[in-house]
């Protein structure tokens, strides 16, 4: 992977060598090399899916434990969940304009 990280890299290069100085093979030197990076790529990624005993990739699983307990802490205060219909009908039109900032 990291051979395919310096093959991108050097196809930068060339891609700015080319710009530099307008020569035009530079430019395709520098697609060739990213298609080998490319390629590259490619084959480990494939190489890493296939290895026997690599644990799979899976979605992310829900946490063991939730994430806000279900008896709060006696220290602790618990969440309150403030409904849309309570909020405040304030628009950014109604807020007062912030103060210049003379520069």
């Amino acid at each position: 992977m990291v051979g395919a990280a310096l093959l991108v890299l050097l196809g930068l290069v060339l891609f700015v060598a080319g710009i530099l100085t307008g020569v035009t093979a530079l430019y395709w030197a520098c697609v060739a090399v990213c298609v080998v990076a490319a390629v590259r790529l490619l084959l480990v990624r494939r190489k890493l899916r296939a290895t026997p005993g690599a644990p799979a990739r899976t979605a992310a699983k829900a946490p063991s434990t939730p994430a806000v307990p279900a008896v709060p802490d006696a220290g602790q205060a618990a969440p309150v969940a403030i409904p849309p219909a309570a909020w405040p009908a304030v628009g950014p039109e109604d807020l007062a304009d912030p103060p210049v900032e003379q520069v």
